[in-house]
């Protein structure tokens, strides 16, 4: 059997929420953006970052976006 990034994804997070709750949780705790939170699950778990969107929550995306255009990354 095969495993693939998103098998490792969702067996760990059943829902958006889910990952949304954990990504801000490492977000706050470390002192990093929401962006480098996904960032860093990837990279730790050896997931491309291309299986992660339909992890990611609307909330977490206006999260991200609000912070994007705060540090003047998106308009």
């Amino acid at each position: 059997m095969e495993v693939t990034d998103i098998f490792i994804i969702t067996k760990r997070f059943h829902t958006a929420e889910e990952f949304e709750k954990y990504v801000t949780d490492v977000a706050m705790r470390s002192n990093i953006t929401y962006l480098d939170a996904v960032l860093e699950f990837c990279e730790r778990n050896s997931v491309d970052i291309s299986a992660c969107p339909n992890l990611i929550s609307k909330k977490l995306k206006n999260k991200m976006k609000a912070e994007a255009e705060r540090l003047r990354l998106i308009k």
